[in-house]
């Protein structure tokens, strides 16, 4: 791979876990604010079902761009991000 195309595909990645990231986040904060407004036991099971699915799709996405980073630290290559 080039190394354009490295930076390329590190960029995608890392703007998928800082996506991920950041809808993880905004279900944590929904989950907080059903608590505070005493919702009822149905609303937070379907919550909870919701937040596992970001933590699958947020880990996935984590995963991902830190092995590609490992793959270029292991093949000697030092990548800048911005």
């Amino acid at each position: 791979m080039t190394s354009k195309g490295k930076s390329y595909k590190t960029e995608i990645l890392h703007r998928n876990n800082a996506t991920q990231y950041t809808a993880l986040s905004k279900e944590i904060k929904q989950a907080y604010h059903l608590l505070d407004q005493g919702a009822d036991l149905r609303e937070l099971e379907r919550q909870i079902n919701v937040l596992v699915t970001q933590k699958e799709q947020f880990n996935e996405a984590h995963k991902a761009y830190h092995e590609l980073l490992e793959s270029f630290d292991d093949s000697g290559c030092i990548l800048s991000l911005v």
